[in-house]
């Protein structure tokens, strides 16, 4: 890629695409994740480059206003550069994985990409758990109904929280509700028919997505927080989109040589994450009991 002259933080012409690059650096996280699915990451800037205690702006829907109009009066233009989120990235992951030579040699597989897709695993996992045990907190409203193994009880949960969502204007589109595994269990025996659409497949604590239901993206997760019981519920949630700013970067195991201290291969990976709920009204908390 050429070299560009910058002026500031900006380059000096408008040709440079920061996707192009940027989303490079995303593409495996967001082919096998279900976070960017419910959170805003639509990021500007360049992310690939920046490192914790940066920070990284992410776009929003513009709020517009309006306002009475007067006849041959200055029209009031709204600046949309405000129309953005300061996310500051303060979370790092990183692992680190030591091959011997000996263990190199002698494998009937390939130890190193092995190593490097079980590292992408291990760190998505990570983001999960990290976002999804913290953001419910901020939620500003709760719903009424806690006990999922009660009969029709989720449908209504869920329904009620589509009503409150409604009634404080948030979009239809881009609505979601993350619940846990036991929770979705009482959902598909309570609701037949959508559970033989429901399809759950291997591999649903980080892809999540198991259909759709009253208007919402369902998705499951077993790092939703609690346990499920009345004093320690399911700390599920159900929200839009935009509630959630989301901005991280996982980059690619990078395989190194471990000589001259050791022979064998090194094999590090690194995650910068930050993340922050910017919309609380749009984001409800959905406590879960199933015991």
């Amino acid at each position: 890629m050429t070299n560009l002259a910058r002026v500031g933080n900006n380059l000096s012409n408008k040709y440079h695409l920061p996707a192009n690059s940027s989303k490079l650096v995303l593409a495996r996280y967001y082919a096998e994740d279900m976070i960017p699915n419910i959170t805003n990451s639509q990021y500007t800037g360049e992310l690939g480059n920046k490192g914790q205690g940066e920070t990284v702006y992410i776009r929003r829907e513009p709020v517009f206003v309006a306002t009475a109009r007067e006849i041959n009066a200055n029209i009031n233009w709204q600046d949309l550069d405000l129309e953005q989120i300061a996310l500051t990235l303060d979370y790092s992951f990183e692992t680190g994985g030591a091959i011997d030579k000996a263990d190199l040699f002698l494998s009937d597989l390939d130890l190193t990409k092995h190593c490097q897709k079980a590292m992408l695993d291990a760190h998505t996992k990570v983001v999960n758990e990290t976002i999804i045990q913290s953001v419910y907190a901020s939620a500003t409203t709760t719903g009424t109904s806690t006990a999922w193994q009660t009969s029709t009880n989720s449908a209504v949960a869920i329904a009620a929280a589509g009503a409150e969502l409604s009634t404080l204007k948030i979009p239809e589109n881009e609505r979601w509700i993350l619940i846990h595994p036991r929770m979705a269990q009482y959902l598909t025996q309570i609701q037949a028919g959508w559970a033989l659409n429901s399809g759950f497949k291997t591999g649903t604590q980080i892809t999540g997505h198991i259909g759709q239901y009253a208007g919402f993206n369902v998705f499951v997760s077993p790092f939703v927080a609690g346990a499920g019981t009345a004093g320690n519920p399911f700390k599920a949630m159900a929200g839009h989109r935009d509630a959630i700013a989301m901005a991280s970067t996982i980059q690619n195991a990078e395989v190194v040589s471990m000589m001259p201290l050791r022979p064998g291969t090194g094999i590090y990976q690194n995650t910068i994450l930050g993340f922050k709920v910017v919309q609380s009204d749009a984001l409800l908390y959905m406590p879960g009991q199933v015991a």
